[in-house]
């Protein structure tokens, strides 16, 4: 469904299934990145500061995902387009 929302270009739809994801199934460190990239590339302020935070806090105890989250970051940063399928 994410993906779907990003090929959409559709920022509030994504805003949305995160939001879902994160009440129905909760906060998983494997979409981290993932939600860091689409809060990023879509100025999602508050969920971009909530995946910021998730990413930092990684740092010491898994540095391959604290990694994965500064490429996806940076990524959204230089408006390119990622695959996490």
């Amino acid at each position: 469904m994410l993906d779907f929302a990003n090929t959409q270009n559709d920022a509030k739809m994504v805003g949305d299934l995160i939001s879902a994801m994160h009440q129905d199934l909760g906060m998983f460190p494997e979409m981290l990145p993932v939600e860091y990239y689409l809060a990023k590339r879509y100025s999602l302020t508050f969920v971009e500061a909530q995946a910021l935070a998730r990413c930092t806090m990684s740092f010491a105890q898994d540095q391959d995902l604290a990694k994965r989250c500064s490429d996806f970051g940076e990524a959204a940063d230089q408006n390119k387009v990622i695959s996490w399928l």
